[in-house]
C-alpha cells in the first residue's frame, strides 16, 4: 500500500516550512566554514564552538523520515493491544 501523494507533499511542505529558517542557518554556516566536515567528529575543520553552533542549527530541521518513523511508532502502539501474544 503506498502513501497518498497529498499526504506525501504535506508533509514535505510541512517540514520545509518548519525547517527553512534553521536550513537557511546551515548554508550561511557552511559558507563561513567551508573545510569543515561535522558529521566526521575526527576531523571536523572547526572550532568546538562552531561545531556545537552547527549541531544546534541541525537540531532544528524536521525531516519527512523523522515524520514518517514517529508514524509507524504511533500506528504500532495503537494496534499492540489488538495482536496476539509473540511467539517462543
Amino acid at each position: 500500500m503506498a502513501l497518498p501523494v497529498d499526504l506525501f507533499i504535506a508533509v514535505q511542505a510541512g517540514c520545509w516550512n518548519t525547517s527553512k529558517e534553521a536550513v537557511g542557518k546551515l548554508r550561511d554556516w557552511k559558507e563561513r566554514h567551508p573545510k569543515a566536515r561535522p558529521n566526521r567528529p575526527s576531523r571536523p575543520g572547526c572550532s568546538p564552538q562552531a561545531l556545537a553552533e552547527y549541531q544546534e542549527y541541525a537540531a532544528e530541521v524536521l525531516t519527512a523520515g523523522a515524520i514518517w518513523r514517529e508514524a509507524v511508532k504511533r500506528g504500532l502502539k495503537r494496534v499492540e493491544p489488538h495482536l496476539p501474544p509473540p511467539r517462543r
